[in-house]
């Protein structure tokens, strides 16, 4: 949870980097190692929700995934016509926000088996 709670917030902060490479470049790799740590750490939380089905499990996180892929790839676009990286980071920190408040509300260390 602290890996969506960082990546979050350094979405928020990407648009700050202006024009200028190195804070860019700081943000974005801070950014990358935070998506990948949480991902890599809520794996483990998810096969503990439901030990018997475990496949399911995964295969419906794998899911959820590539619908949001789908849908930000031609979004973004959309939203960098517009408007630039401001409404993507906007987008993206919300859409962080929701995945954060699910998972406080709907998954469990120590889930019974």
């Amino acid at each position: 949870m602290i890996g969506l709670l960082l990546a979050l917030l350094l979405m928020l902060l990407l648009p700050f980097t202006g024009t200028e490479l190195l804070p860019a470049q700081a943000v974005l790799i801070a950014l990358g190692a935070s998506c990948e740590f949480t991902i890599v750490s809520l794996l483990s939380l998810f096969s503990e929700q439901y030990p018997q089905a475990r496949a399911t499990l995964f295969s419906l996180v794998s899911f959820g995934i590539s619908i949001g892929l789908g849908i930000a790839s031609p979004l973004a676009v959309a939203l960098w016509d517009w408007s630039g990286l401001a409404p993507i980071s906007v987008l993206a920190a919300l859409s962080l926000g929701v995945a954060l408040l699910l998972t406080q509300v709907w998954l469990h260390e120590n889930a019974p088996s």
